[in-house]
Formats: structure tokens, C-alpha cells, sequence
């Protein structure tokens, strides 16, 4: 009988999901048994990498045992998305025979928290830090930080390549090693003291764009020229997208519970067969039940994506003093565009604190396509631009090109148009990467060689 395993997120432990075990238990599905996971999580020098080692260490004790028999699933919330596909990558990809078979993943923090600044502040540790001298886990803050460099690295590991593909045998996601499944809330929190905390498209903790494992890349070289070169990343392993359903009945917290509308969504993934069909048919159906769920009268409706950027120069070193900025065609209604993008469809900008290179936006994709799209006059071309304008380091060095005014590049990220196929990027619910290369130029006078005269 299949065996199940479940972990918790931040500064929760175990004892939260009692009740979605014996939920499990009472379905007449056989786990038999049901493992609760526990691990530090706000002490300061705990990183996600360290728990997935000392999991590695524990699930090694327990199949060698026979306390656990493999293959088992693997049922995680919030935080614990990342630790499991953090254990994936380093240990069970390469493993010759895969010990995971299916990742239940409920509200996963798998692109960040909005509140995880939050945690790190002192307010936090005034509060989540009450009763652990008031550490809140700051490495696993700075990990599931809004755009993070740790999910940029874990993408890139398990999801995504800029480069040559990962081998067959390192592949984390297929029919014949692990399917993920993710279920995620776009229900704000009812409690009082908690509806600060809410905003559209998240379930009062982690958005549904940032829930979902589904995720694309694109990196923009401004380095060859007034073109930049795009290189769209492409997916690692066999699957185009992974299997999400959002929820409007569930908050961050109350999705554990396995009510009436979780519990049959988790049964229907951990009975799905190993099998390419029938995973498509579980991710189809739950895209379908996703879509009928958008309004665009309902705010708390909308589809939302966020897009992720990360801006270097040449030499790879970051560039933290840029903007970005969105707008549609080049005419006489740009600053109108402009205005509508950057006070109506995005609706927040995060600077990462770990990096100030790296950014994240959240935007209202139905606000793009109902407003900015819909709103343009008669003949004008669905499309959104991105500019980059970076501060020069100093008066010897520039990006871009030399010379103040020219320190900027741009480039058509979207377009909505059927016959050019290009509106297959910035997708509903999903996140975004898109790795920005400016070069950097040194002036005349940062070096010269006068010829020598005796």
C-alpha cells in the first residue's frame, strides 16, 4: 500500500494537519501510514537546503528500515513546496530509482510570499518571533522573498534551462519519476486582524501566479547590437505545463483543513496513474475549472501573472539602480498607455532585499486585456514594451551606449495578435522570468596608450 508524507510551512509544525490526515485515512484511500514531517523553520541559520539534506538523511534511516517502503507521495503546504522540490533536485532526480511519485503541493510558496519581507522586518520578529528569541528563520525569509535569487537558482534546476538540457536521468518531473499537482486559494483571509493582508489573487499569503509550478523564461542580450537577442528557456524534462487548480473557497490556512472542495482534488492526484494521459486529462480539467472561476466584473476574480526580472551587466555583476518601465505602440498615445499600465495593471513592484538587481511585478492581466488592450483606439496594435534604463555607475563608465540620453533598451514582450502567435508569454496565473544583459562601457579616458618618445 502506497505510503504518503506531508509537510508543513514556516513556523508551522506538524500538529496543523492532523485533520488532513485522518481525512485521508477516513477517504478510504490506503496510506497506510500517514508521515508528518517536521523541521525547523525560524531559526535564522536554517536554510531550505539544509532541511532537504537532513530529510535525505532521515528518508535513507527509514527505507533502509523498512519503515518506509518506496515509491510514496509526498502532500506539502506552503513552505514545504520548496523544501520538497529543493530535496528533488539535490537528491531524488538522480536517485536510479525514484523514491516520489506524486508532489501534492497546497498553496505552495514555490515563487514567494508577499509577506515574507514581512518576516524579516521587526514587526515579524516582534510577533512570529515571540517564542523563538525572536529569530524567524531569516535564510528561509530571504529564500521565499518575492523574487529571490533562491528561486531563480531552484527554477533553473527543476523547471527551466537557459542552456543545454538536463540529462533524462536528472529530470525531476515526468511519468516515470514525479508529477506535481498544486491546488491554491485566491481567497483572502476572513479574520480581522488578517484582511490586511490580503490582495487580490492570493489566498492572504501566497499568490495563485506564484502557487502554480508552471513558469516561463526569457533572457534579452542587449550586448549585440540595438536588437537585443532573446532566448526563450525552455521546459526541463517532457511536461508543457504542470496540473493547478485554484479555489475561491479556501484561504492560506483553511486549505489544509481538506474540506469538501480540497479533499477530492487531492484524492484525484494521488489515485492519478503514472501515465502522460492521464495526468494531461487531471491538467486540462483543472485548467478548465481554473478559467471558469475569472470575472472580470469581480476584482477578487481577475487573472493575474508576475514577471520576474533580474538585470545584469556583461560581466555578469548585477545592476540594481534601473527602472522598468511598460508601455504599448510608439504614437501619440504613449503617455496615456503608459499611465494605464503603471497605475492600473500593475499592481505591485517588490525590490528584493537580498538583491536589489532582481524585481518582481504583479500584474492584473485581466485589467491588461479589459483596459490597456481593449482601450487603445481603432487599428492601433495590441502590444506591450518593455524599456530598461539603467543609471550609469559613474561618469567613466555607461550602459547601453555612451552618452546620458542613450542608456536604455527595449524590446515587444507581448503582442496579442492570432497571425503572429506571439501572445504565448505573460500566461495567466503563472510566473515569469525574464533576465535582462545591458553592456557595460567604459569611456575613452578609462584607458589609452601614448607612444613613447625619448
Amino acid at each position: 500500500m502506497r505510503q504518503v508524507l506531508i509537510l508543513h510551512g514556516w513556523s508551522d509544525t506538524s500538529a496543523s494537519f492532523h485533520t488532513l490526515a485522518a481525512a485521508l485515512r477516513s477517504s478510504g484511500y490506503q496510506t497506510t501510514p500517514v508521515w508528518l514531517g517536521d523541521y525547523i523553520s525560524k531559526d535564522d541559520d536554517v536554510s531550505i537546503p539544509d532541511v532537504a539534506k537532513r530529510m535525505e538523511e532521515v528518508l535513507q534511516q527509514l527505507v533502509t528500515s523498512g519503515s518506509i517502503a518506496t515509491p510514496f507521495d509526498m502532500i506539502v503546504h506552503s513552505t514545504g513546496g520548496l523544501v520538497a522540490r529543493t530535496w528533488l533536485t539535490m537528491f531524488d532526480a538522480g536517485r536510479g530509482s525514484r523514491w516520489m511519485q506524486r508532489l501534492v503541493m497546497l498553496a505552495p510558496a514555490n515563487y514567494g510570499s508577499r509577506l515574507a519581507s514581512m518576516g524579516k522586518s521587526m514587526v515579524g520578529r516582534l510577533t512570529k518571533g515571540m517564542d523563538n528569541w525572536f529569530q524567524t528563520g531569516t535564510q528561509m525569509l530571504n529564500a521565499l522573498e518575492l523574487g529571490s535569487p533562491f528561486q531563480w537558482r531552484l527554477a533553473l534546476a527543476d523547471v527551466l534551462h537557459d542552456g543545454q538540457m538536463p540529462s533524462a536521468s536528472l529530470v525531476p518531473y515526468s511519468e516515470s519519476g514525479c508529477l506535481p499537482f498544486v491546488i491554491s486559494g485566491i481567497k483572502g483571509y476572513d479574520q480581522i486582524l488578517r484582511r490586511p493582508l490580503n490582495e487580490n489573487g492570493a489566498d492572504g499569503t501566497v499568490r495563485a501566479a506564484a502557487a502554480n509550478l508552471t513558469s516561463y523564461g526569457l533572457t534579452l542580450d542587449f550586448t549585440r547590437g540595438n536588437e537585443p537577442a532573446a532566448t526563450v528557456w525552455n521546459r526541463v524534462g517532457p511536461l508543457d505545463a504542470f496540473a493547478f487548480h485554484a479555489l475561491d473557497d479556501v484561504d492560506h490556512g483553511s486549505i489544509i483543513e481538506g474540506g469538501p472542495s480540497v479533499l477530492p482534488l487531492v484524492l484525484e492526484a494521488l489515485g492519478c496513474p503514472m501515465d502522460r494521459q492521464a495526468y494531461t486529462d487531471i491538467l486540462d480539467r483543472w485548467f478548465a475549472a481554473t478559467e471558469a472561476l475569472a470575472d472580470p466584473k469581480d476584482p477578487t476574480h481577475h487573472q493575474f501573472f508576475q514577471l520576474n526580472t533580474f538585470v545584469v551587466d556583461d560581466l555578469g555583476d548585477p545592476v540594481a539602480d534601473h527602472f522598468i518601465e511598460f508601455y504599448g505602440s510608439d504614437d501619440d498615445t504613449r503617455d496615456a498607455a503608459l499611465a494605464v499600465f503603471q497605475t492600473d495593471v500593475i499592481r505591485d513592484v517588490h525590490v528584493n532585499g537580498v538583491n536589489g538587481a532582481c524585481r518582481t511585478f504583479f500584474i492584473d492581466r485581466t485589467v491588461m486585456f479589459t483596459r490597456f488592450y481593449n482601450g487603445k483606439e481603432a487599428g492601433q496594435q495590441d502590444e506591450v514594451k518593455v524599456s530598461i534604463w539603467a543609471t550609469p555607475p559613474g561618469p567613466n563608465v555607461a550602459y547601453f551606449r555612451l552618452g546620458a540620453a542613450a542608456n536604455f533598451g527595449e524590446y515587444l514582450v507581448h503582442v496579442q495578435d492570432e497571425a503572429l502567435k506571439q501572445d504565448r508569454w505573460l500566461r495567466r496565473h503563472c510566473t515569469h522570468f525574464l533576465k535582462v544583459i545591458i553592456p557595460r562601457r567604459p569611456t575613452e579616458g578609462v584607458f589609452k596608450l601614448n607612444p613613447f618618445s625619448p
